[in-house]
């Protein structure tokens, strides 16, 4: 599914960037445009940047064992 229409730009491929390191809509912009034209995707954006952070949280923790 399409999160930007703007800069086609599928959910799988926003949580992909976010996961590779990306932690705002700032370099997601920068690296493919989405959230960059009218703005109507970046509550979607925001919410898939906080969905991916329990994911950090449980990283950290496997790897502090």
């Amino acid at each position: 599914m399409f999160t930007c229409l703007c800069h086609p730009t599928r959910e799988k491929d926003l949580r992909l960037l976010i996961r590779a390191g990306a932690r705002d809509l700032a370099t997601i912009g920068r690296a493919c445009g989405a959230g960059t034209g009218c703005g109507t995707c970046r509550p979607e954006i925001r919410r898939m940047l906080r969905d991916e952070e329990p994911h950090e949280e449980a990283e950290a923790a496997v790897a502090a064992k």
